[in-house]
C-alpha cells in the first residue's frame, strides 16, 4: 500500500506541475512571470514527472528498464539542482527588486545556476550502479545538495519575512508566511533524518524514505493551492486546464487507492465494483445541484455547437462596440443592451449609469417592475461584495441573489473602471433557462469592453477639446499680437488729427461753417479712439480699477449709446430695474464693455418691429441682469458653445464679442448662461455675487 499511495501523491502532483506549466507558458501569463519562477516549475516538473516514471518502473527487470530508469532518475537529478538554483536566483531578485516582474534580468544574478554544471558527474555515477535506489547512487553527493539546499532555504526565509513586513498584500503576505513556515520546517526535518536517522530508513519500502521523498511535493502543491485561491501573481489560469488536473488525479485516486481498497469487499460481497462506481456517480450528478450544473454545462461545451456560436457573436459585437466609440454614453448603452438581449437571446436586459453621487445618468430600461428602490439595493449589495452576482451554483452574494430571484433575472453586472459607473441586469435565456458559464464568461467580457469604450469615449472627448481650445489659444495670442500693434498704428495718428482739428476748432470763429466739420471729426476720432481703447482691452488683461459702480446707471448709458442703432433698426429697447439695486465695487469700463456687447447683439438679432428686453433685480444674495430678445433664437449645436472664442450664428461675426462676456463676468467672479425661449428669442442671464462685489453705501435709486 505505501507504493500505490507514493505513486498517487508523486503522479497527481506531477499533473499539477504540468497544469501549471501550461498555465505560465499562455501568452497572457508569460509577461506575468519572471525567470526564476519559470525555473523553478520547470525544476519541480521534471523532478515530479522523473520520480513517477522511476515509481513506474519499480518492478521491471531488463536492459531496456534500466536504460529507463536511468532516464527517469537523471531528470529527478536536474529537476533536484534546478529547484535550489531557481530559489536562490528568485531570492535574490526579491532581495535587489522586490516583487515587480518588469525588471530585467541581472547578468549576475545567473551565477546561481553554476551547480547545475555538476549533472554530467551525477549522471555518470547513476550508469555505474544498476538496481539501486536513486539515493543511493547519489549518496555521494547528498551532503554538499544538503548543504546547498538548506543555505538556500535560510536566506529565503530571511527574505521573505523581510518582505512580508513591507507588501502591503494580504494574500502575498499569507503566502510568504506559508512558505517561511514550511522551508524551516523542511530544512530542519531533513538535517535531523540525516545527521541522527537510523541507517535503515534508506530501505525502497521504509515509510522515513517515502516521507523524505514525497517533501518536495508540499510546495509544489501549496504554490499551486496560492495561485487558484487568491490569484496569486495575477495568472489566468483556464478552468478547463483546472478540471483536467482535478480528474486525472481523480483516476490516479481511484486505480492506485480506492480500488485496492474496495476490491477485497467487493469479492467478499459479489458485487460488480463499476456497476456500483457508477451508481454513485449517476445519483451525485442527479441529487446534487452543482455537480448536475457542471455536467451539463460540460456536455453542452463538449457536444453542442452553442459555444462556437458564441463565441462568433462575442467577437462581432466587440468589433461592432468599438466601432460606436464616438457615440455619446446613452446611444451606446442603449446600443449594448439592445444587441446583448438579441445576440444571446435573453428575455430582457436593463442598464444604468451613475453619476459619483450615485444619481442615473443614463437609464435604459423598458421593464417596470424595476424601481428605485430595486436598483439601490442590488447596487449597495454588488458594491459591498463583489461586482458580479448570478443565479444557479455560482452564486455567492445573497443579498443580490434574492433581488435577481425577484426579477427573474440571471445575472447582474457593477461597471466599474476608471471613474465609470453603472449597473447592468440580464434576464434568463431562451425558454428561461439559466446561463451557462459560457454565456455568462462571454457577457462579463462584453460588460467588461464595455466600460473600457465609456472611458476611452471620455477620454477621446476631453483630448478633442483640449485641441480645439489649445487651437483657439492659438489663434487668440496671434489676434491679441495682431490687435496691438494695429492700435498702436492707429492711435499716433489719431493722437495728431485731434490734436490739429482742436488747434483749428479754437483758431477760427464760432459763427463760421466749418465749425460743424471739425467737431464732426472730433466725435469720430473719439469714435476710433474708443474702439482701439476697446481692442488694447481685448488684447492685454484688464487693470482692475475697481469703484463704486451702478449697475443699473450702466444699463442705462448703454441703451443710451446704442439707441440710435435701434431707432435705425425699428426695435424697442426697455429697461426693467428693481429698486434700491445695491451698488458693488468693479470695473466700470468692464461692466459697460459687458453690456455693451449682449444689447448690441440682441439689436441685432431682433427683426423690424421687435423688442428688447434689459432686466436688472436682486435675488438672495445675487444681482441678476438679463438681456432678452425676440428674435430668431441660436441653434442648439451653436448655443452649446456659444462663450467659446470664434464661434458665432452672425454671417458676418468674428465670435470674439461673447467670448469676452464670459472673459469679463468671470473675472467678477460671477456667471453667464445662454437660453433660447421655445416661442423663439434668446436670454442672456449674468449672476453676480454681491458677497464678492458688495459696496457699503446707500443703493441706488430705481429706474425704468
Amino acid at each position: 500500500m505505501p507504493y500505490e499511495l507514493r505513486l498517487f501523491l508523486v503522479g497527481a502532483t506531477a499533473v499539477v506541475d504540468t497544469a501549471l506549466l501550461l498555465s505560465i507558458c499562455e501568452q497572457s501569463n508569460w509577461r506575468r512571470t519572471t525567470l526564476p519562477i519559470v525555473t523553478l516549475i520547470v525544476g519541480v516538473w521534471l523532478f515530479h514527472g522523473g520520480e513517477f516514471a522511476n515509481l513506474l518502473l519499480f518492478r521491471s527487470v531488463g536492459d531496456w528498464a534500466e536504460a529507463a530508469r536511468w532516464g527517469a532518475m537523471s531528470t529527478m537529478s536536474v529537476g533536484l539542482l534546478m529547484m535550489p538554483c531557481a530559489m536562490l536566483h528568485g531570492v535574490l531578485r526579491v532581495w535587489r527588486s522586490g516583487f515587480e516582474v518588469n525588471v530585467p534580468t541581472s547578468p549576475a544574478l545567473l551565477f546561481s545556476y553554476l551547480p547545475l554544471l555538476v549533472l554530467p558527474s551525477i549522471w555518470y555515477g547513476l550508469s555505474t550502479q544498476p538496481g539501486e535506489e536513486f539515493l543511493k547512487r547519489v549518496d555521494a553527493y547528498l551532503w554538499p545538495y544538503l548543504v546547498f539546499a538548506g543555505a538556500v532555504n535560510v536566506v529565503a526565509v530571511f527574505v521573505f519575512h523581510r518582505q512580508r513586513s513591507r507588501t502591503e498584500s494580504a494574500e502575498l503576505g499569507r503566502f510568504l508566511l506559508v512558505m517561511q513556515l514550511f522551508l524551516g520546517l523542511l530544512t530542519s526535518l531533513l538535517f535531523i533524518v540525516f545527521c541522527v536517522g537510523d541507517p535503515g530508513w534508506r530501505d525502497a519500502q521504509s515509510p522515513l524514505l517515502m516521507a523524505i521523498v514525497l517533501l518536495p511535493v508540499a510546495p509544489a502543491m501549496l504554490f499551486a493551492y496560492f495561485i487558484i485561491r487568491y490569484r496569486f501573481m495575477r495568472l489566468v489560469v483556464e478552468r478547463t486546464l483546472v478540471y483536467g488536473v482535478i480528474l486525472v488525479a481523480a483516476l490516479l485516486f481511484h486505480h492506485l487507492i480506492l480500488y485496492r481498497i474496495a476490491e477485497p469487499f467487493a469479492d467478499r460481497l459479489r458485487v460488480d465494483l463499476g456497476i456500483l462506481e457508477g451508481i454513485v456517480a449517476l445519483l451525485l450528478v442527479m441529487l446534487y445541484q452543482p455537480i448536475r450544473f457542471r455536467f451539463a454545462e460540460s456536455l453542452r461545451y463538449l457536444m453542442g455547437r452553442g459555444r462556437e456560436d458564441i463565441r462568433l457573436r462575442t467577437r462581432e459585437l466587440a468589433v461592432e462596440m468599438w466601432q460606436h466609440l464616438s457615440d455619446e454614453p446613452e446611444m451606446l448603452t442603449r446600443w449594448c443592451v439592445t444587441n446583448l438581449k438579441e445576440s444571446f437571446q435573453l428575455e430582457w436586459a436593463s442598464a444604468w449609469l451613475f453619476d459619483d453621487s450615485g444619481v442615473s445618468l443614463v437609464e435604459c430600461c423598458d421593464d417596470r417592475r424595476i424601481s428605485a428602490s430595486v436598483i439601490a439595493r442590488l447596487h449597495q449589495a454588488l458594491e459591498s461584495h463583489s461586482h458580479v452576482a448570478c443565479r444557479g451554483p455560482s452564486a455567492t452574494n445573497q443579498a443580490a441573489w434574492e433581488v435577481l430571484s425577484e426579477l427573474s433575472g440571471s445575472l447582474a453586472v457593477r461597471v466599474t473602471h476608471q471613474g465609470i459607473s453603472g449597473l447592468l441586469l440580464l434576464g434568463r435565456g431562451r425558454r428561461g433557462k439559466e446561463l451557462g458559464d459560457e454565456e455568462t464568461n462571454a457577457l462579463l467580457l462584453l460588460v467588461e469592453l464595455f466600460g473600457v469604450t465609456l472611458h476611452n469615449h471620455y477620454l477621446q472627448k476631453q483630448q478633442m477639446i483640449a485641441e480645439r481650445r489649445a487651437a483657439q489659444n492659438e489663434r487668440l495670442s496671434t489676434l491679441g499680437l495682431l490687435t496691438s500693434c494695429i492700435t498702436h498704428e492707429i492711435k499716433n495718428p489719431l493722437s495728431s488729427i485731434k490734436t490739429i482739428a482742436s488747434v483749428l476748432a479754437e483758431s477760427i470763429d464760432p459763427g463760421d461753417e466749418r465749425v460743424e466739420d471739425l467737431n464732426l471729426i472730433l466725435e469720430e476720432v473719439n469714435r476710433l479712439t474708443a474702439t482701439t481703447a476697446q481692442f488694447l482691452k481685448f488684447a492685454r488683461p484688464t487693470s482692475g480699477d475697481n469703484d463704486r459702480c451702478d449697475v443699473t446707471s450702466v444699463m442705462q448709458g448703454v441703451v443710451h449709446v446704442l439707441s440710435h442703432l435701434a431707432k435705425q433698426r425699428r426695435v424697442q429697447v426697455e429697461v426693467d430695474c428693481e429698486e434700491k439695486v445695491p451698488l458693488i465695487v468693479c470695473s466700470e469700463d468692464m461692466l459697460r464693455q459687458i453690456g455693451f456687447n449682449l444689447v448690441l447683439n440682441a439689436i441685432e438679432a431682433t427683426g423690424p418691429n421687435g423688442h428688447v428686453h434689459i432686466g436688472v433685480e436682486c435675488e438672495a444674495n445675487l444681482i441678476v441682469l438679463t438681456i432678452s430678445d425676440d428674435g430668431v433664437g441660436i441653434a442648439d449645436e451653436i448655443r452649446a458653445q456659444i462663450f467659446e472664442p470664434f464661434i458665432t450664428s452672425k454671417t458676418t461675426g468674428t465670435g470674439i464679442g461673447l467670448y469676452v462676456v464670459r472673459r469679463s463676468v468671470e473675472e467678477l467672479g460671477g456667471t453667464v448662461d445662454c437660453a433660447t425661449h421655445a416661442s423663439g428669442g434668446t436670454c442672456f442671464t449674468i449672476k453676480l455675487a454681491l458677497d464678492k462685489l458688495r459696496c457699503d453705501c446707500e443703493p441706488s435709486n430705481p429706474s425704468t
